[in-house]
């Protein structure tokens, strides 16, 4: 609570502002250095790109959670912000909800939707130095000029899905017959005596080239030459040698389709003389064909469609055949059905899918989102009918069908459009993280910018918080602005809005914490609360006694900053965690201010400071015991 009664008297207030800066000053007064500073620069500040560099995690479980948890999570190894949320954008309908997507969707606001006002703040840095006999930082000056800036939610739809209903038909339109078929004849005939058989009985062969001229038959009417065969053969009164010719006929360069002929001749008894016989075979051989035939089915396959297509920006939906396009539509609602030709002669399996597509811009990105419900198969399998010489080839039909028929539930049931934008989670991101993340970014750039002694390069976190405390110490006390941020862009706010300014700068690199006490003031003990840093090195130039108490903290040397948050103008204290009479800080006769922590004292500080549920910044905590309060004023202090 602020005291503004406190400061009726404002002569003591400037003692006080002048005893702490004639004490900072003091040491350059009286040397003979006269450092040579480079001219102050002018930073413009603006917090977009860091805002949109800001490293995170995303927080993948509350994609499809439902609840409102942490859609990322600051990480110093993280990933840029942006990037994430582009790729969040890109998801389907199945990977996120509507209410994390439209909320990340609002959040992209802060980078695709925002304007920069003429308005700026210019805020005057004066570097402190680290000792009297060096130039670092190199620099007594530095003009800051902060940028206002707005951002809206980015609106857009959810991405597109579909409603599937899917149905499978086949007929049988016809069929066609495919028959072996041939011709033959005899030429070069030969005939040989083949010797005795016995006392009185002998025979005769012959040999001849047996011609097959070889026919395809279609439907029992198309004849098609196949090409010829000759083998030479032996027909002796008991036999032929080879009795059996097997040869096939060729269909459409892949069917072989087989065709076989028996030889065989009778034996011819012819008498010479009283008691003689000579055996010859009988001409021409007798051939007896084998023909086969194969009967296949032309047969008409339908599949139909039914989709709905829901959400999405003008969405297109495409139905491919075997990874072409056969069809496209914007329609939100339609019909579709594909007639495929099979023949089980070779029938052909057939993928069916489809998706809807559509395409966002945010702000320079282009985003494309997809929904891919899956695939059909129509897988079909032959079965034979033997039936002697002739086959029956016919299909049956097995249907693998991989298509999601209906989108997650919560694509139907869900938190209102309206109310996930009724927060401008993009402003309050911008303003938050974007503001005091870019801060402590370009105050650390600038420190280290004008350090350029590696030496000194332990005293960049105290530069920092200096400068970042001198922001807040030009913010002119008034009624409370509007936020934390307005108070930084018009330089008017609240003596606690002046001194968070300070808090949210420096809480990605120190550890802080706030504490109650009282302010003793006209005779009256005024509640007040402190401000505690932690984690940087001060200058041994600055270590100089009798100035103000002190605490040792875990018996560590780390060195802190101890502020009067609601007088914050009056003082500002350093603290060094050493032991007495080691150059500590400390003061006699301290009676002003209450409670100072005293010995056994556990404090707990944090570091980092979790702005909002949309970007979640793990604050971490730590405890430290005071081991010892150096101070001899009254009421224990």
């Amino acid at each position: 609570m602020i005291r503004n009664s406190a400061f009726a008297f404002l002569g003591i207030i400037v003692i006080n502002v002048l005893i702490i800066y004639s004490f900072l000053y003091m040491p350059f007064m009286f040397s003979t250095f006269y450092p040579s500073f480079l001219p102050g620069p002018i930073y413009d500040f603006n917090p977009i790109k860091y805002a949109e560099s800001f490293p995170v995690s995303t927080n993948y479980s509350s994609l499809t959670s439902g609840n409102s948890q942490p859609l990322f999570i600051y990480n110093i190894s993280g990933k840029p912000i942006l990037g994430q949320i582009i790729d969040i954008l890109k998801l389907n309908s199945s990977q996120v909800t509507p209410e994390a997507y439209w909320r990340v969707a609002n959040l992209a606001g802060f980078f695709s939707n925002y304007t920069i006002t003429k308005n700026y703040s210019v805020y005057f840095l004066n570097p402190y130095y680290y000792d009297n006999i060096s130039e670092q930082p190199n620099v007594t000056e530095i003009y800051l000029n902060i940028s206002d800036v707005y951002a809206s939610p980015f609106y857009t739809s959810y991405p597109p899905s579909d409603k599937v209903n899917t149905s499978f038909s086949f007929i049988t339109t016809d069929s066609f017959s495919i028959q072996s078929y041939a011709s033959w004849n005899f030429t070069n005939i030969e005939w040989h005596f083949g010797g005795n058989i016995s006392q009185n009985e002998s025979y005769y062969y012959y040999t001849a080239t047996f011609n097959l001229n070889k026919y395809i038959v279609v439907n029992n009417s198309h004849y098609y030459y196949d090409g010829s065969l000759s083998t030479r053969i032996t027909v002796k009164p008991w036999g032929v040698s080879p009795n059996v010719i097997s040869s096939y006929v060729v269909y459409n360069q892949s069917l072989s389709i087989p065709l076989i002929l028996h030889l065989s001749a009778n034996s011819v008894k012819h008498q010479i003389g009283n008691y003689s016989y000579v055996l010859t075979p009988s001409y021409p051989p007798k051939v007896n064909p084998e023909f086969y035939g194969y009967i296949f089915y032309n047969y008409l396959v339908y599949l139909s469609l039914k989709v709905n297509v829901y959400n999405g920006s003008s969405p297109i939906t495409f139905i491919l055949l075997n990874g072409s396009k056969v069809y496209a539509t914007e329609e939100r609602y339609f019909n579709f059905t594909l007639d495929l030709k099979e023949t089980s002669i070779s029938p052909k399996t057939f993928n069916i899918s489809l998706y809807t597509y559509d395409s966002i811009k945010v702000g320079s990105y282009y985003v494309d989102r997809y929904w891919s419900p899956g695939y059909i198969i129509i897988c079909p399998q032959i079965y034979i009918i033997d039936n002697g010489n002739l086959k029956l080839f016919k299909l049956n039909f097995f249907i693998q069908n991989n298509m999601i028929e209906t989108p997650p539930d919560w694509v139907f049931n869900h938190e209102a459009f309206t109310e996930i934008y009724g927060n401008n989670y993009a402003n309050m991101y911008l303003q938050q993280v974007g503001y005091y993340y870019g801060l402590n970014k370009l105050l650390s750039e600038i420190v280290k910018n004008f350090t350029t002694d590696e030496k000194y390069e332990k005293y960049l976190s105290w530069e920092l918080l200096l400068l970042s405390s001198e922001i807040s110490m030009q913010i002119n006390y008034s009624n409370p602005a509007q936020n934390y941020t307005m108070a930084l862009l018009s330089k008017e706010g609240s003596e606690y809005q002046a001194f968070m300014q300070m808090v949210y700068i420096v809480s990605w690199s120190l550890w802080y914490t706030t504490f109650n006490g009282s302010y003793y003031f006209l005779g009256k003990w005024i509640p007040w609360t402190y401000g505690l840093f932690t984690g940087f090195s001060i200058p041994s130039f600055y270590n100089k006694t009798a100035i103000l108490p002190y605490i040792i903290l875990n018996s560590s040397n780390a060195s802190y900053l101890f502020f009067n948050i609601e007088s914050f103008r009056v003082t500002s204290w350093w603290y060094e965690n050493s032991s007495p009479g080691n150059g500590s800080i400390h003061m006699d006769h301290f009676n002003v201010y209450s409670y100072v922590p005293k010995e056994g004292d556990v404090l707990v500080l944090h570091k980092y400071y979790n702005f909002s549920n949309i970007v979640y910044i793990p604050t971490s905590s730590t405890e430290f015991i005071v081991m010892e309060n150096i101070s001899n004023g009254p009421d224990g202090i």
